[in-house]
């Protein structure tokens, strides 16, 4: 899984600031959404980066703390806002949520595309999830061959001692 940190620490997106909830970056990312809708929570499934130009909530600024508290209640992970495009700042009441709920804030620099977010973000994660099924299928077969060669409590201990690096023993 890709936390809002690793997220963050991809390459080109060093110019994206952490505003509120630095304690929350943590939190796991499943997916990157884009909001259209001012109650775009409604159809959160958790673990969105839920990005915006602010457009939809532009006439409502002081809507963003209310938007705030149902993203973290739906499970989102982090909310990105385009600043200085449709709203210059995050309301001041907004950043106290967040930071309260550790839910990050992420200020998004105007020069960035939608696509400049989601196709980055959604590649980390399939890479990741190409990493586990790749240890996976490696430890279905040392497993695999470990049972069907009837091999010794040693070298089923040393074979575990290799795909969890650590050292084993049989009590």
């Amino acid at each position: 899984m890709m936390s809002v940190s690793d997220m963050l620490n991809l390459k080109g997106f060093e110019n994206m600031e952490v505003i509120a909830g630095s304690n929350g970056l943590n939190r796991k990312v499943t997916t990157v959404s884009v909001m259209d809708a001012p109650d775009i929570y409604k159809w959160m499934k958790g673990g969105e980066f839920l990005i915006t130009s602010a457009y939809p909530i532009k006439d409502d600024v002081a809507f963003i703390t209310e938007l705030i508290l149902k993203l973290d209640q739906a499970g989102a992970s982090a909310f990105g806002i385009k600043l200085h495009r449709f709203i210059d700042m995050f309301p001041d009441e907004a950043i106290l949520l967040a930071n309260e709920l550790n839910f990050p804030l992420i200020h998004i620099p105007i020069e960035f595309a939608f696509t400049d977010i989601i196709n980055p973000v959604l590649t980390a994660i399939i890479d990741k999830q190409s990493e586990l099924l790749r240890f996976s299928e490696a430890t279905h077969n040392t497993f695999t061959d470990i049972a069907t060669k009837g091999k010794s409590v040693n070298e089923i201990l040393d074979a575990l001692e290799k795909i969890v690096s650590k050292e084993t023993a049989l009590i």
